[in-house]
């Protein structure tokens, strides 16, 4: 089956189902078939750097960005993830770098 991409769909008319770890499409409200991307979320230390190699699929950088403040103050709240240089770096399919979010913004 092929897959039809919508170019003038308004985005409000956009149901998902399933999105997370596992979807790479999601159908929208008329039954078309859209790709949905993948946005890698990866942790950068003064020493270190914890990447993540299956990445989340979302619908758009908006969302990553909401993914990227939920996990950053999941993470905060471990004792491991107190350091004010930590940096929450997103990257999509691509690996270009859209989204650079500080642990501790205004520190």
């Amino acid at each position: 089956m092929r897959r039809r991409v919508i170019k003038s769909l308004d985005e409000s008319n956009i149901k998902p189902t399933n999105l997370g770890k596992t979807a790479k499409d999601f159908r929208c409200k008329v039954g078309v078939w859209r790709s949905v991307p993948r946005y890698f979320f990866t942790i950068h230390r003064v020493d270190q750097v914890e990447h993540d190699p299956d990445g989340t699929y979302l619908r758009n950088v908006a969302e990553a960005l909401s993914h990227a403040e939920y996990t950053i103050r999941e993470q905060r709240k471990k004792s491991s993830y107190n350091d004010l240089a930590l940096m929450m770096i997103v990257t999509d399919q691509s690996r270009q770098t859209v989204l650079s979010l500080p642990f501790f913004p205004g520190q």
